[in-house]
């Protein structure tokens, strides 16, 4: 999935001088049943505009995993909060924040999220 809007306040990321619209990000969705894993890249685009363009385009579906980074090392604790609050209504079975999610809030988000976050690196496996 492509063309994901830019619906929240924390996005700092310009390119030749204009805001970048990183039209070249994309969602992997994985769909079982009713229910779907999503793989983000470096969500520049903030990860919760990826999933409100999830939800949009799926919207009778649960979001089951989230593997994502999430370019949080420079922002505040109120965005990092405003992130975990909106994945904990999500219900996730499985959180993974990848490395570019920044020390800070991958500390906060383990801590938060407990038995349901999961901290890999490269050659990782995790059964989804």
């Amino acid at each position: 999935m492509s063309e994901i809007p830019h619906e929240n306040h924390n996005i700092k990321y310009y390119l030749a001088g204009k805001p970048d619209d990183f039209h070249d990000e994309m969602i992997l969705i994985l769909e079982e049943e009713n229910e779907l894993s999503l793989f983000m890249g470096c969500s520049h685009f903030n990860v919760i505009n990826g999933i409100k363009e999830v939800k949009r385009n799926f919207p009778d579906k649960r979001i089951k995993n989230l593997v994502a980074g999430m370019h949080l090392g420079s922002q505040r604790i109120t965005e990092i909060t405003e992130i975990a609050d909106y994945l904990e209504k999500l219900n996730l079975d499985k959180l993974v924040p990848l490395h570019c999610t920044g020390k800070a809030a991958i500390e906060y988000f383990k801590d938060r999220f407990k038995e349901k976050c999961f901290c890999l690196k490269a050659g990782s496996i995790l059964d989804i």
